[in-house]
């Protein structure tokens, strides 16, 4: 019997069992890790795209430094942003491409000397938000 035995060629079922087992447990190691890197590069993406956004609106308020209230608010309108007047609206989706609050900083003799101007863009739909806030000069 011994001489049938090892005289036989190819795989047994057991054998060929186990390394479908081993293969599947693999691809599905190499599964998980492509699924996680490819929605974390989305997300990195989307979070990059609204940083950019954010980036954007702040350029083009340094385009019109010094400036006033009024103008600061005209400019960031016309780039599709909503003025919210306190810090928990900034959070609320509205609806345009970001929200801005704008607020007056004031000099230790209580003169205007410039505004903090805060500009949340929302991603990942309106899930998370990019924050970016400066400081303008106001007009002398």
């Amino acid at each position: 019997m011994r001489q049938i035995l090892s005289g036989q060629k190819g795989m047994t079922l057991v054998e060929v069992l186990v390394s479908m087992a081993i293969l599947v447990i693999i691809a599905l190691a190499f599964i998980l890790v492509y699924t996680t890197a490819f929605s974390n590069t989305y997300a990195f993406g989307k979070k990059n795209a609204a940083m950019a956004l954010a980036s954007e609106a702040m350029e083009a308020l340094y385009a019109i430094e010094p400036a006033a209230e009024g103008t600061i608010a005209a400019k960031l309108s016309s780039l599709n942003g909503n003025q919210v007047s306190s810090r928990d609206e900034l959070y609320l989706e509205t609806g345009h491409d970001f929200n801005y609050l704008i607020e007056p900083v004031a000099t230790l003799n209580g003169a205007t000397s410039g505004h903090k101007v805060t500009i949340a863009v929302f991603y990942q739909a309106e899930q998370r938000h990019v924050t970016l806030a400066t400081f303008i000069r106001g007009v002398d």
